[in-house]
């Protein structure tokens, strides 16, 4: 399955580069999410990224860097397992990316982004497991994810605009399925 998300990745970047190129800068990205939607209670929190996304209106690889703070809400002690996860990703996605049926030539419409996505995700931070408190240790590493991601925004200017979405996945090396909800500012760096 990892080389299946490396392969998608490298089609994705050898495809656009021989296409109509799109740009742009996800500046910032704010969410609400959980690592675990089985146990969404335990390991949820916000994060916030900073992200490059290129494309075409059907493709989309996507380099972004943040940081994750969670929580485990049930543990009775949420200060103490606060935990917080610098990160970056890379990602790819096929499906329609920022577009509509008229490939966004005119404004006041709706804009959709619906992805199948692949992606890398490495977490940074890293945490000693607290027997005391029944805290497991965090550690860093990288993950692999397949998932989905669907956006949607009204395009009123071409050059910034404000995309809502929800995506989701399953972790390959940690076994779980995520799920994230927010908004994202972002500007077209190709007119």
């Amino acid at each position: 399955m990892k080389k299946n998300c490396l392969t998608l990745l490298f089609l994705a970047s050898t495809f656009i580069t021989q296409a109509q190129v799109r740009s742009f800068i996800d500046a910032p990205s704010f969410y609400v999410f959980t690592n675990d939607v089985g146990n969404a209670i335990n390991d949820a929190g916000a994060a916030i990224d900073f992200g490059y996304g290129i494309g075409t209106h059907n493709l989309m690889l996507k380099a972004s860097l943040g940081l994750m703070a969670s929580t485990d809400f049930e543990s009775g002690h949420i200060s103490e397992s606060i935990f917080f996860n610098p990160f970056g990703r890379l990602e790819a996605g096929v499906g329609m990316w920022r577009t509509n049926n008229s490939k966004c030539g005119k404004r006041e419409q709706t804009v959709l982004t619906l992805l199948a996505k692949a992606g890398i995700f490495y977490g940074i931070g890293s945490k000693e497991e607290n027997t005391e408190l029944l805290l497991p240790a965090k550690s860093s590493g990288l993950d692999y994810y397949i998932g989905a991601e669907l956006a949607v925004f009204r395009l009123l200017d071409y050059r910034r605009n404000t995309e809502f979405f929800l995506d989701g996945g399953y972790s390959l090396d940690s076994k779980s399925i995520h799920s994230r909800f927010g908004f994202r500012v972002f500007f077209n760096t190709r007119e």
